[in-house]
Formats: structure tokens, C-alpha cells, sequence
């Protein structure tokens, strides 16, 4: 009798801890079931797919939206379904007593929901972008006309400061009204992110065209005016110190400011061409070799002066060494 009582106490006990892990179980199907349904009736990519097929679309934008469909299509009508027969024989095991087999199919149905949200995750990013790229470029475009309009004014009522490069400058502003055009009709098109490309492409040369109008007319300045004068005043001090009786012919200074004063012509030239960072650098090592020049004639007039204050000390030092 106590073996009977025993045995019925058992088997309660182990009814009991299997209605517990039924419960446990149960729970993960409807924490999966829920994952499942979250994702089925996802509204925010619903709404943004549903935004986007409202733009005009044509091209890669077409493309891409066409791409994005059936992604979501295939997860909502294959991958989710899967889901649900696979709970539905979960629960089959579950009923059965086979809860590790019912864990094999958690971790499968758990697999495909974090590939099926990652995969959702990817068409919102580029939902996203798409929509984002249309709203921005219509923003930066409206700040880009005014810089650009800016350039063409300046350009045109300030145009002798930009001596030979007005040419290069006018014809890039004019392929900017070019990249302008296209701009409106890739957007009229539905080509929103071909349109991006090009808006980059303008910030880009937007930038190039302000850094140039900023500089060339200061750049032009010293190689018209800074640095001419100052080769003006070296030459000056030059022969001023030649009429003093100072010997400079060693010093080949003339030839040097002949060169230098050739070269000043040829980089407003090499302006004209755009190519400001070389004409920069030719600039620089010209200011080094003026202040060269200078320390050389400053060194000429401290030698005389030496010479002048220790003249009969040397003399005697002369009429000494011939003995």
C-alpha cells in the first residue's frame, strides 16, 4: 500500500514539474508568436514604403523601391509563415513532452526572426536614405543656388581682380548652371539619388570655386604689386650702393632680379590657369630669396664698416707680413 501511495506521490510530482516546463514553454511560443506578429504589422516600414512608392520614381530609385518590396514581401508572405508552422509543431512537442526537441525549434524559428529583423532593419536604413536624400537635397540645392549666385555677382562686379583667371571661372560657374539643369531633371524624374550624387558633386566644386575667388585676388596682388615693389627697393639699395663705391658684381644680384621679375609674369599666367597651390609655393620661395638678397647687401655694409674701423689696424698687419 505504501509502494501504491509512493508511486501516486511520484507520479503527481513529475505531472506537476511537466505542467511547469509546459508552462515555461508555452511562454517562449508566445514570446516568438509576439516577435511574429511585431513584425508582420511593422507600421514605421510600412509607412516609408508607402511614402516612397507615393514620389515619382524612375531609374535606380525604381530600382531600388522594386528591390525593397519584394524583400519585405518575401519576409511577410514565406519567412513569417514558416514562423508559424514551426510554432505550430513546437507546440505539438511541447503537448508531447519533448521539450528538447521543442528547444531545437526555438533556436531555428529565433535564427530566421533575427535574419528576418536585420533584413528590415537594412530596407529602413535605405527607406531612409532615399527619403532623406530627397528632403536634403532640396535643402543643401536652395543654399547652393545662393553661394553659386554670390560667386557669379562677385565674379562680375569685381572682375578686375581676378585678372587672366576670369575665363576658367566663368566657365566653370557655367558648368555649375550645366550640373544645375541635370540636377532638376534626374529630381523630376524620380532619380533621388542620382540627384544626391550630383548635389555632392556641386558641394564639392562649390567649395573649390569660393576657396579660388578668395584667394587669386590677394594672389595676384603680390605678384603684381607686393613683391614687384619689393624687388623695386632691392634694386634701388642695389645700385645706391654701387654709386657708394661698394663691389657687388660677385653678389650676380641683377641677374637674379631680372629672373625673379620674369617669373612674377609667368605665375599671374599660371593664375590664370587656375593653378593656385604652385603659384603658392613659387610665391613663398621668391619672399625667401628677396630676404636672401637683402641679407646679402646687409652683410656687404657691415663688411665695409668693419673695414673702415680696423683699416690702419690691417695695414700695419700687411706692412708686418711683408717685413
Amino acid at each position: 500500500m505504501e509502494f501504491l501511495i509512493g508511486i501516486i506521490i511520484v507520479g503527481i510530482i513529475l505531472l506537476l514539474v511537466s505542467m511547469f516546463f509546459k508552462k515555461k514553454y508555452y511562454r517562449k511560443v508566445d514570446q516568438l508568436e509576439s516577435w511574429k506578429v511585431d513584425m508582420m504589422n511593422n507600421q514605421s516600414i510600412l509607412h516609408e514604403l508607402s511614402k516612397v512608392k507615393s514620389l515619382k520614381m524612375t531609374g535606380q530609385t525604381e530600382q531600388l523601391f522594386e528591390k525593397w518590396r519584394r524583400q519585405w514581401e518575401d519576409i511577410v508572405a514565406v519567412e513569417l509563415p514558416e514562423v508559424e508552422e514551426m510554432l505550430f509543431d513546437a507546440e505539438n512537442r511541447i503537448d508531447r513532452f519533448l521539450f528538447h526537441k521543442a528547444n531545437a525549434i526555438f533556436t531555428s524559428i529565433e535564427e530566421i526572426l533575427n535574419q528576418a529583423e536585420d533584413k528590415v532593419e537594412k530596407i529602413k536604413e535605405e527607406l531612409d536614405e532615399l527619403v532623406g536624400s530627397e528632403e536634403q537635397n532640396r535643402r543643401e540645392m536652395e543654399e547652393l543656388s545662393v553661394g553659386f549666385h554670390e560667386c557669379k555677382k562677385k565674379l562680375l562686379t569685381q572682375r578686375h581682380q581676378f585678372g587672366p583667371a576670369v575665363v576658367l571661372l566663368e566657365e566653370r560657374l557655367a558648368d555649375i548652371e550645366t550640373n544645375f539643369q541635370a540636377y532638376d531633371e534626374k529630381t523630376n524624374n524620380g532619380d533621388y539619388l542620382e540627384a544626391r550624387e550630383i548635389v555632392l558633386n556641386l558641394m564639392k566644386e562649390y567649395d573649390e570655386i569660393s576657396s579660388l575667388m578668395e584667394t587669386i585676388p590677394s594672389l595676384l596682388q603680390i605678384c603684381k604689386q607686393e613683391l614687384p615693389q619689393q624687388l623695386k627697393e632691392l634694386k634701388d639699395g642695389y645700385y645706391s650702393m654701387s654709386d657708394q663705391g661698394f663691389f657687388l658684381e660677385h653678389l650676380e644680384l641683377e641677374g637674379k632680379i631680372i629672373s625673379l621679375e620674369k617669373n612674377l609674369i609667368e605665375w599671374q599666367e599660371e593664375v590664370g590657369q587656375l593653378q593656385i597651390d604652385a603659384v603658392h609655393e613659387h610665391v613663398e620661395k621668391a619672399k625667401d630669396e628677396i630676404n636672401e638678397l637683402y641679407d646679402l647687401l646687409e652683410e656687404e655694409v657691415h663688411g665695409r664698416h668693419y673695414f673702415i674701423q680696423n683699416k690702419e689696424k690691417l695695414k700695419r698687419k700687411l706692412l708686418f707680413i711683408k717685413g
